[in-house]
Order: C-alpha cells, then structure tokens, then sequence
C-alpha cells in the first residue's frame, strides 16, 4: 500500500480534508491564571487586560520582544502572514469563510497584506529577468525606404522626404485620446507609488460587483454582503499576488511593468477553487457562475473605460 509518511493515502487525504474545513485556532491562556497589569494595575483572569486592553505578555523591552514587535509589523507575528499565505495556498476558499465568519485574529489584515505582497511582486519584477524574448535591434531607416502615399494608376509615385513624412498628421482622434489616456496612467504610475495596490482594489471592487449578483446567496454562507464580497476578493488578490511571486521565483523570471506573472489558465482555477469553498456550491453551479461573473466583470472594465474616454474627450 502506497503511504505519504506513516499514513496510507486514503488516510493522509483524510486527515488533510478534516485540516481544510475546521477552523484555525489559536492558544489560549488558561482562565484561572492570574495577571496584574503593568499599564493600569488591574487585576485580571486571562490573555488581555479588560479594563485597558494591554496583553499580558506585555513585558521590559528586550532584544527578542524587539524584533518580534518589528516582525509583526510584517506579519510574521501572532497575526502571521505565512499562516494566512499557506492557508490560501491549500484551504483558500475555507479560509477566507472563516476570516468572514469572524475567525480574524490568526491572520494578517487583508489589505496590509495585499500592499505588502505587492511591493514584493515589484521589485521581483525589477529585479529578475525579463522572461520574454528580446527585441530585435532597430536598423535604422535609410531615405529612400520612407513610404511613399498611395498612388492611382498611372500615376508615378512621388518620393517622400523625412521631413515631408513628419509633417504629415500621424495621429487621428482615436489614437489622440489613447495617448492621452496611456500618459495619464503612466503619470499616476510615476506620481502615486502605491497605484499598483490601489489599481487592483479597483479591479476587487468591481469583482465584488458581480459576485454579489451571481454568489449573493449561497449553500454555505447564505446571504452574502458587498462588503464581505469585497474583502473575500481582497483575499484572493492576496492569493493570486503570492502565486506571482512564486511563478517569478520558480521560473525566474519577472515582467516589465506591473501585471499579475502568472499565467491566466491558473489563476482562473485556483478562482473555481475559491469559489466552490467559500460559497458551497458543486463543480457547475461554481463553473457557471464564474464565468458569468468574469464576463459581467469585463463588461463593467469596458463601460468604465468607455465613460474616462467620454470625459477625457468632454474635457479636452
């Protein structure tokens, strides 16, 4: 029989799948042990004053209290971001019921976490190689290689100077407000370093838009509002960002720019994955309304572009 350590494999996926549906939960401090608090003096029973709040592992600073205070910060804490990372990794849609049912204390805060893998993903990006093919070098172009305009025939075409061609309008209406738009993006890029962060806020926000119209009622956490929508979409940002970096570690590779490393085939799996555990539905009613939820998603990108491109032209 084959065995993953000392269990058989019926057991291990056994042991695995009672892991992925039960709660996290953290130790306690037994009930009956007694603290007097350093910040007011209460007396108190367990982990947390109840009359201001301080822990009672509070403690003089040291060296190790030290860092584990910078550590924190980072989420390798209490609040441990690997716990939540490894948790989204292999219970994603578990997870992040539990954050919504109130289980929140074993895992880092959401949106830190989000700016914080973000940061991550960029200077990856920076760091390691571009993964794509480089570009041909540019030869460049001699006088007589300028296109010349259309002839009708029986006419003979008539060479075109440089100056000639650049004199010519090279942009129509369309191709204006692109530019536009492209340049106003590339300012907010260069003016606002957390734009990457907050541009894909901007994509959970219109997520959370349309699994409220497919996923609003579901089999296991019944009626579900916008706002849980929003953070469960925050969460597997979260998720999708720290797949990236491990694409771009295990390939070694980054892409110029910001965008998601990993290719879309997977992280379009590891969404129905999301979305069967969190929500509770079988594999088609999770498949289809996915793909409804993407389709109402792109639609929203399109009206949203097409209403900037509106005011850009209103406005020019």
């Amino acid at each position: 029989m084959v065995k993953i350590g000392k269990y058989s494999v019926k057991e291990w996926w056994a042991r695995f799948r009672h892991w992925q549906v039960t709660p996290t939960k953290l130790e306690t401090r037994e009930a009956f042990e007694q603290h007097e608090c350093i910040n007011c003096g209460e007396s108190f029973d367990g982990a947390f004053c109840p009359y201001c709040g301080q822990s009672a592992k509070t403690s003089r600073l040291t060296l190790r209290n030290a860092l584990s205070n910078i550590l924190d910060v980072w989420g390798l804490g209490t609040r441990s971001m690997p716990r939540a990372l490894w948790h989204l990794l292999f219970r994603p849609g578990h997870m992040i019921a539990d954050y919504l049912c109130g289980h929140r204390r074993p895992y880092f805060p959401p949106f830190k976490m989000l700016f914080v893998l973000t940061a991550t993903a960029l200077l990856l990006s920076h760091l390691l190689p571009d993964g794509e093919a480089p570009a041909q070098p540019s030869r460049p172009v001699e006088r007589a290689e300028v296109a010349a305009p259309p002839t009708t025939a029986g006419e003979e075409a008539v060479p075109v100077t440089p100056k000639e061609s650049a004199e010519q309008p090279s942009m129509n209406e369309t191709q204006r407000v692109t530019r536009i738009i492209y340049d106003m993006w590339n300012l907010a890029m260069e003016k606002i370093p957390a734009s990457p962060a907050m541009l894909l806020l901007g994509w959970q926000f219109l997520f959370a838009l349309s699994t409220g119209v497919f996923f609003r009622r579901s089999p296991r956490m019944g009626c579900v509002t916008f706002t849980e929508q929003f953070y469960a979409q925050v969460l597997i940002a979260c998720q999708m960002q720290f797949l990236s970096i491990l694409y771009m570690l295990i390939t070694f590779s980054g892409t110029e720019g910001y965008q998601m490393n990993i290719p879309f085939r997977y992280m379009v799996a590891y969404a129905l994955i999301d979305y069967k555990q969190l929500y509770g539905y079988g594999w088609w009613g999770t498949l289809w309304r996915s793909a409804l939820t993407y389709a109402l998603t792109g639609v929203l990108v399109m009206l949203l572009a097409f209403i900037v491109t509106i005011f850009v032209v209103l406005t020019m």
